[in-house]
């Protein structure tokens, strides 16, 4: 997912002066943010500071910023279009589709592109066609996401070829469509095409934070190669960021005896 909007804070001090009211603004905070190895530890110990300080706003936002989203979950409060982004979206992150979509019912008709899309996705994942369609018909989209769930929607009706084929057109528009390029890995990976996933879900390391699901993803990649210290390098990353993720928490136990 994309979105444009205009001068996010590029450092902790701003994040936290003015908090993005929006999640599209939060989002684009996060690729300020984060982009700048240096800013990004100095935001990452001010996040902590929030949390110590039970600054309820900010410690969910921060956290949520720096990809910790059950402690994201644990600190949002309230319910506007904010609130409900953090609490679906990390739902999402940590692999509780049913959740994620309850939390987000109904946004996919929010005029904040972010929070539609992301909406859309918690369908996806709960692959519940019939509601993803008709929710698609009525959201709001940006025109890379517009081509993405079309994407998604040819994967969903079992036109895998043509569903890669549509994720390649959407990153060749945007190359940073991080669900696009994650759902090509996917995909390429479930039709037993190793080299070109592992390919696509290598450029994903370059997210910051690492969506959980292509570390997992790339994990067990390396593990059938027989690289275990690459394969725990990413259950790794994972349990350092959520130490109960039951996968990854199996995954490198396994990866680590091997």
């Amino acid at each position: 997912m994309t979105e444009a909007v205009a001068t996010p804070p590029t450092s902790p001090a701003a994040f936290f002066a003015a908090p993005p009211a929006s999640p599209s603004a939060l989002l684009a905070a996060r690729h300020a943010v984060l982009g700048d190895p240096l800013n990004a530890d100095k935001f990452r110990a001010a996040v902590v500071e929030a949390r110590q300080a039970n600054n309820a706003s900010l410690a969910a936002l921060g956290s949520w910023v720096t990809g910790e989203y059950d402690k994201a979950l644990q600190f949002v409060q309230g319910d506007d279009e904010v609130a409900a982004f953090l609490r679906g979206s990390s739902l999402l992150e940590l692999g509780r589709a049913a959740e994620a979509a309850e939390a987000l019912q109904g946004n996919h008709t929010s005029g904040d592109e972010v929070l539609a899309a992301t909406a859309l996705e918690a369908l996806v994942a709960t692959r519940d066609e019939d509601s993803f369609q008709s929710a698609l018909a009525k959201a709001k989209l940006n025109s890379n996401d517009q081509l993405y769930f079309a994407a998604v929607g040819k994967e969903l009706e079992g036109d895998y070829r043509g569903a890669v084929e549509a994720y390649r057109a959407v990153l060749a528009e945007d190359e940073g469509h991080i669900g696009a390029r994650f759902r090509l890995a996917y995909r390429l990976d479930l039709m037993g095409e190793d080299e070109e996933a592992i390919a696509e879900y290598e450029v994903l390391l370059q997210a910051r934070p690492i969506p959980s699901a292509a570390l997992i993803n790339l994990g067990v990649l390396y593990e059938d190669r027989n690289d275990f210290e690459k394969a725990c390098g990413c259950f790794g990353a994972v349990l350092r960021r959520d130490p109960s993720n039951p996968r990854a928490r199996l995954y490198f136990k396994d990866a680590h005896e091997s």
